[in-house]
């Protein structure tokens, strides 16, 4: 009689994979929404008419398991004008660089 009660029942495992999978799917819907986001962008030649702020993802994190992250830049690039003061604002326990490259030029190896 007890098995009949758990052939229709999850498992603990079962379930707990059922839920990151879950979770993935939720997370990879995110990252594809930001990325299908629409963006303006200045015509070449022009200068935008007023400062403003442009705010932009690095990595994704699930705020129920640290574990699970997206760690890439969203978008991957951007471009702004001459004298336009970028300011990093890092939130995590990990410490983090900025390397900016010239056009053209490779960047480092991790070696």
């Amino acid at each position: 009689m007890q098995e009949s009660v758990k052939d229709g029942a999850l498992s603990g495992r079962s379930r707990r994979a059922a839920w990151v999978a879950v979770a993935l799917a939720l997370a990879a819907v995110a990252v594809l929404a930001a990325a299908c986001g629409g963006e303006e962008e200045t015509p070449v030649g022009q200068t935008p008419t007023a400062p403003g702020v442009i705010a932009l993802r690095a990595g994704l994190n699930d705020p129920q398991d640290v574990n699970i992250a997206v760690l890439e830049f969203l978008p991957e690039s951007i471009t702004v004008p001459v004298g336009t003061t970028v300011e990093w604002r890092l939130t995590g326990p990990e410490p983090h660089t900025v390397t900016f490259l010239a056009p053209g030029q490779r960047p480092p190896t991790s070696e």
